[in-house]
């Protein structure tokens, strides 16, 4: 696993881009003495979706804290970051914000953008390696954790690299798999297959999660970092389409961050909950009951949570 000296080092700037926007915003001045995410979203003009999203992110960083939907301001936010606060640091903060872009182009003050070309990384090389770095930590820890038992025929839906399938496969002779992602990066999974040398018994298939079928007859089908993107209609649609790919009896394994019922942590999955609000236009963190909901929508029975020894977790079902 990744120290996490290192791994705070490299993530650090998202902490640190939440406190800063709810400065600009000046969230802490509008929780007053309390107030709930509709009041904050009707007031900045925000959607409720973004609102709880950076509060409850927020409250995870301690900066709020949160009871019965309400959040309040923590004693360094009282102190510190509202209007009228005993040591008022909000234009301090405020010209961290105008530095942001500044820093941003300290790459290109070191390498001139025109000389830079042989050292960028294509945006689907550097996401496929992220990808593949963190299944490396994480694929032996689903392979263990699950129930293979009779499983012979896998399907990893968006399998990206192709890192779990190559786990499984590798860890049981007996066992074929399929990675199922977009064409560019089924590519990708391809020479990963084939630089562990299971090409025999690991395919791709190219498709679309929503325009193309799964195939049929499988043992058991892996969404590994996946339901995050969407909204609930487009996970339920995804886990409906993997249970109509399931042999009667076959078990669906969705790995996600969970959030805690009030949605304000752990801090990993809090955090990620903002990274998709960034990055997609329905996408979430979500809790277990919201993942329960999804995967009994869909037509899953015996839906179970296993935790791993690292911050994300499975939920299982059986078809």
């Amino acid at each position: 696993m990744i120290p996490e000296e290192l791994q705070l080092l490299f993530d650090g700037f998202k902490a640190s881009r939440i406190l800063l926007t709810a400065v600009e915003i000046d969230v802490f001045t509008r929780i007053g003495q309390g107030a709930t995410a509709e009041k904050i979203a009707c007031g900045l003009g925000a959607g409720f979706r973004e609102s709880s999203i950076l509060l409850d992110a927020l409250t995870a960083l301690g900066l709020l804290t949160k009871h019965d939907g309400t959040y309040f301001n923590s004693a360094w936010a009282d102190n510190y970051l509202r209007e009228g606060s005993p040591q008022d640091w909000r234009l301090a903060i405020k010209h961290r914000i105008n530095s942001w872009n500044t820093w941003s182009g300290l790459t290109g003050k070191i390498i001139p953008p025109e000389k830079r070309h042989e050292h960028a990384f294509t945006r689907p090389d550097s996401f496929m390696g992220a990808m593949e770095a963190i299944g490396r930590e994480r694929a032996p820890l689903v392979a263990g954790a699950i129930d293979l038992s009779g499983v012979k025929k896998v399907l990893d839906l968006g399998g990206g690299p192709g890192t779990y399938c190559i786990a499984i496969a590798g860890s049981r002779p007996d066992v074929s798999a399929c990675v199922f992602d977009l064409p560019e990066m089924t590519a990708i999974a391809r020479k990963h297959i084939k630089a562990a040398g299971l090409e025999a018994r690991i395919t791709t298939r190219d498709g679309d999660l929503f325009k193309d079928g799964f195939g049929e007859g499988y043992d058991l089908v892996l969404i590994s970092s996946i339901l995050h993107i969407y909204g609930q209609r487009e996970n339920i649609e995804i886990l409906s389409k993997a249970r109509a790919a399931l042999r009667p009896g076959g078990q669906v394994v969705v790995q996600e961050f969970i959030l805690n019922e009030d949605r304000t942590g752990p801090l990993s999955a809090a955090m990620f909950a903002v990274n998709m609000l960034v990055a997609t236009e329905t996408g979430n963190a979500y809790t277990e009951n919201e993942l329960r909901r999804f995967l009994g929508n869909a037509g899953f029975s015996d839906i179970k949570r296993i935790n791993l020894k690292v911050p994300s977790s499975l939920m299982t079902g059986r078809a």
